[in-house]
C-alpha cells in the first residue's frame, strides 16, 4: 500500500498548542512536523539541518515541543493521527472488498474523518463533561490537554513545569468552573488555554505547589489509616489466640 499522502490537522489544536510562539517559531515547528511525516523520528541533528536559517533560540525552543529518547525526536500526537487513518483507510478497504455500499462507506469515512470537534471527538459524542471531577479524570489523562497546557505555561514564563504540575494547575482551573452541563468541551479548553495565560507565574507556582501538598498530605493520611486497620485487626487475632 502506499504512503498516505496527508494527515489530518486540526486547526483549533494547533492555534491552542502554538499559542505564544513567534511567527518564526510556529514555522520551525511545522517544518519539522513535516519532516517527521516524511521521514519518521529524527535527530538533533537534522533537525538543526531541516531549520539551518533559523536562529539557534529557535532551534532550541521548538525541538522541545517533541517527544525524546535521547538520541530522536518525534511527536507522538502526530505519530497517533497516522496511524488512525491507516488503521481506519485498511477498514474501509475491507468494506469495499467485502462489497458493502460503496455509499455506506463513503458517508462513513466523511463523518468518521471530518465531523469532528476540538479535541479529536466525533460531535455525535456527549460534547458536555458531567462535573469537574469527569472533566479532571478526561483532561489529566488526555495528552493534547496536558501537552496544550504546558506549552502555554512554558511560553508565559515557566520553562521548567512538570507534568504533575500542569495537571494541578488544570485542577485547580475546573474548580473555577460552573455549570459543567452548559459549557461544551471545546469552550473549557479554550478557557483553560486563556486563563493559563493571564495568570502570574509565581501564583500558578504556588497554586500547583499547595495542590500537590494537599495531595500529599492525603495521602499519607490514607496510608496511616489503611496501617493503623491492619495493625488494630492483628491485635483482634492475638487476643484470639
Amino acid at each position: 500500500m502506499a504512503k498516505d499522502p496527508a494527515f489530518l490537522f486540526y486547526p483549533g489544536d494547533w492555534l491552542g498548542g502554538t499559542m505564544g510562539m513567534t511567527f518564526e517559531e510556529k514555522g520551525a515547528y511545522l517544518e519539522l512536523l513535516l519532516f517527521q511525516f516524511n521521514n519518521g523520528k529524527f535527530s538533533e541533528a537534522q533537525a538543526k539541518q531541516v531549520l539551518r536559517i533559523c536562529s539557534a533560540s529557535v532551534v532550541d525552543k521548538v525541538i522541545q515541543k517533541f517527544d525524546t529518547d535521547g538520541a530522536l525526536f518525534w511527536k507522538q500526537r502526530l505519530c497517533d493521527e497516522v496511524d488512525k487513518r491507516k488503521k481506519f483507510s485498511e477498514s474501509r478497504r475491507k468494506n469495499a472488498e467485502s462489497k458493502k455500499s460503496t455509499s455506506k462507506v463513503d458517508n462513513a469515512y466523511a463523518e468518521h474523518m471530518e465531523n469532528r470537534n476540538e479535541n479529536g471527538i466525533n460531535k455525535k459524542d456527549n460534547d458536555f463533561f458531567e462535573s469537574e471531577a469527569q472533566a479532571y479524570l478526561i483532561m489529566s489523562g488526555n495528552y493534547h490537554d496536558v501537552d496544550s497546557a504546558r506549552t502555554v505555561i512554558v511560553n508565559n514564563g515557566w520553562p521548567g513545569v512538570k507534568e504533575h504540575e500542569v495537571k494541578a494547575l488544570i485542577h485547580h482551573f475546573l474548580t473555577q468552573v460552573e455549570d459543567f452541563g452548559k459549557q461544551d468541551k471545546t469552550n473549557i479548553r479554550s478557557h483553560l488555554r486563556r486563563w493559563l495565560n493571564k495568570q502570574p507565574v509565581d501564583k500558578m507556582r504556588e497554586w500547583a505547589k499547595n495542590i500537590l501538598e494537599n495531595h500529599a498530605r492525603r495521602r499519607q493520611g490514607s496510608v496511616q489509616g489503611q496501617n493503623a486497620q491492619v495493625s488494630g485487626h492483628a491485635e483482634k487475632l492475638s487476643d484470639t489466640g
